[in-house]
């Protein structure tokens, strides 16, 4: 989520619903629309990335998005000529942003930001500078901050020019953004108290591209790999039964989140909270939906789930995804979403890729529902994907209906201007889609700590090799339980006397320096041990054990180091060339937990100091 933190959440809860009115334009015109495709990406720790993505609060167009586990993209470009990128589409923040070519972490790590693109200005013809003002903050002190400039926007087949952007050269996220909230959410309004300027569903809108400041957004259920949004218009096929509008809640006096009144919460017939009244943010950057511990608490006891509260995450066993249980969530007027439990089971695996399990050797996934940490409370993808929602910026509205998975037809709808400007027609989905909500949601308890199923490292070393290189990075900490050398290669080997010593990091114990940490410099520090007999080769692990999730974290591998090296620096760790592993050190890196050849550690919410 890329949303701003909250000093306070200050809720004025408007009782007045529009209903809302779709539109058949006149003389057969086309509706105007624009239709983007969505796509889903992958990740591994849904946790940590909500956290990191939480920013500090204070015609119609039909585009898809990518869906991999649940970060939505959409592709797009800027410049002319075009360069393309990769976008995470955000409800909870509104300005749109990029990595600059030469941004300190790109050019130092450029596979980290390949894939979503770089952004260099003299490379495009109708760039213009604006001012050196972009600044954008994350609440665990990342963000982004560098330039703000305009240029020519593509995205599908719709064309913009002069829509404001910003250029991070100074980032600690390898993703550009796509906010498409309130203007009123845009970074140089909370951060200078600056105007608002058209974001881009405003563009769309004032350049007549589409009738309305609004969009319907569809994920799709968790098996799919694309969703839809579309911008000034809704698609009749998409959900089931009729769109319920409700007004969206004042924050602080006005409107910058899409926050309405959640009132209950039900498994099947059984209802686990009702008269609720609680303020609900509904933000696509947020994989996991967050309640207060309360709510969350009762949820857990409902479905089994175990909660680690030194991560902030339950853990459930992955068969229970099988199971056709639902959550029912129930809003002001009689908007109401059914959820099944399938949505709400995650795969979660370790840095390695390997499933966890419990003790008892079932499959371990993370749970969908996590409590809040904050003052306000938030309604994820875990929730999304199971809603089809209209966000009506102009009139402040927001208008729901159950998801139809899968449609396999459209029939798109102009959202219209004024009020009641969204269409009233019922959705053309079947309800067949919806889940049997008819089985009971019961108990599984039994089971007890998460713990990691690993497999040997098979990395061509013998187990002593292996297990002499592995002490390297042997800290003693809390996750030390955990950490890579336990695995059954090294545990049954003593451990070899071994002095690792390094001039940039300090006396053991010490902070490490800024320039070695994520969004800084990112450099590798310079390392020394001692030599020692029998060794054929080096294996070099940067892990590390206190990050607070349920396995350490791989800050970086490298391995066939020569028996004979003692020492690395910094400029060991260069690529001999992209289409290799090959490091200038002579030896070679394997894949860490962000697929680079190192990732500086960036310490998670409750980890402390490196």
């Amino acid at each position: 989520m890329k949303s701003i933190q909250l000093s306070s959440l200050l809720l004025s809860l408007l009782s007045l619903t529009q209903a809302i009115s779709l539109n058949k334009r006149d003389n057969d015109l086309e509706p105007r629309v624009m239709s983007v495709e969505i796509q889903r990406r992958t990740i591994s720790d849904p946790i940590s990335n909500d956290r990191r993505r939480l920013r500090r609060r204070d015609g119609t167009v039909d585009i898809d998005i990518d869906n991999e586990q649940s970060l939505y993209f959409l592709n797009a470009s800027l410049g002319t000529p075009a360069q393309d990128f990769r976008l995470h589409l955000d409800t909870g923040s509104s300005d749109l942003w990029v990595n600059a070519e030469g941004s300190k972490l790109c050019s130092t790590h450029a596979n980290i930001c390949s894939e979503s693109g770089l952004y260099s200005p003299n490379k495009s013809s109708t760039y213009e500078y604006l001012n050196s003002d972009f600044n954008i903050s994350y609440a665990d002190g990342s963000g982004a901050s560098g330039d703000y400039a305009t240029e020519t926007f593509r995205m599908g087949s719709v064309k913009l020019e002069d829509l404001q952007f910003g250029i991070g050269y100074v980032t600690s996220d390898n993703e550009g953004v796509l906010g498409i909230g309130y203007k009123s959410n845009e970074a140089q309004v909370g951060q200078l108290n600056r105007d608002a300027y058209d974001n881009l569903p405003a563009k769309l809108a004032s350049k007549g591209l589409v009738a309305s400041n609004a969009y319907s957004l569809y994920l799709n259920d968790l098996e799919s790999a694309t969703g839809t949004i579309l911008f000034g218009g809704v698609d009749q096929e998409q959900y089931i039964g009729d769109l319920v509008t409700l007004s969206i809640n004042k924050v602080n006096g006005g409107f910058s989140e899409f926050s309405i009144t959640l009132q209950s919460v039900s498994a099947d017939s059984e209802t686990i909270v009702d008269n609720l009244d609680l303020a609900v943010i509904l933000d696509s950057g947020s994989t996991l939906s967050y309640l207060p511990a309360s709510l969350t608490s009762d949820i857990y006891d409902i479905v089994g789930a175990q909660y680690e509260e030194g991560q902030s995450v339950a853990y459930v066993p992955c068969d229970i995804g099988n199971d056709s249980g639902n959550f029912t969530f129930k809003f002001k007027d009689s908007a109401e979403i059914s959820v099944s439990l399938s949505e709400m089971v995650l795969d979660f695996t370790d840095v390695t890729g390997n499933q966890l399990s419990f003790d008892n050797g079932q499959a371990a996934c993370t749970f969908g529902i996590a409590p809040t940490t904050g003052d306000f409370s938030i309604l994820g993808d875990t929730f999304l994907r199971s809603a089809y929602v209209v966000f009506d910026l102009d009139n402040n509205e927001i208008s729901l209906a159950q998801s139809n998975f899968n449609a396999t037809k459209s029939h798109i709808l102009e959202i219209g201007t004024g009020k009641n400007a969204v269409p009233t027609v019922t959705g053309s989905g079947s309800s067949d889609n919806k889940e049997n909500a008819a089985a009971s949601l019961s108990p599984l308890g039994g089971n007890a700590a998460i713990s990691m199923v690993a497999g040997a490292f098979a990395l061509g070393m013998t187990a002593y090799i292996e297990v002499a290189a592995s002490w390297l990075f042997k800290n003693s900490k809390g996750r030390d339980a955990k950490a890579f050398f336990t695995t059954p290669a090294f545990a049954e080997h003593p451990e070899p006397t071994l002095a690792v010593t390094s001039p940039d990091c300090g006396p053991d114990g010490a902070t490490l320096g800024k320039d070695y940490m994520h969004g800084e410099q990112h450099k590798f520090p310079e390392l020394s041990w001692d030599s020692h007999s029998g060794v054929r080769e080096w294996l070099l692990v940067s892990e590390d054990p206190d990050a607070p999730l349920p396995t350490p974290i791989c800050h970086g591998i490298y391995l066939g180091i020569p028996s004979e090296k003692t020492r690395v620096v910094g400029s060991d760790f260069e690529p001999v060339e992209k289409t290799s592993n090959r490091l200038a050190g002579g030896f070679y890196y394997g894949a860490n937990r962000i697929g680079s050849i190192y990732g500086a550690p960036r310490p998670l919410l409750n980890h402390g100091i490196h």
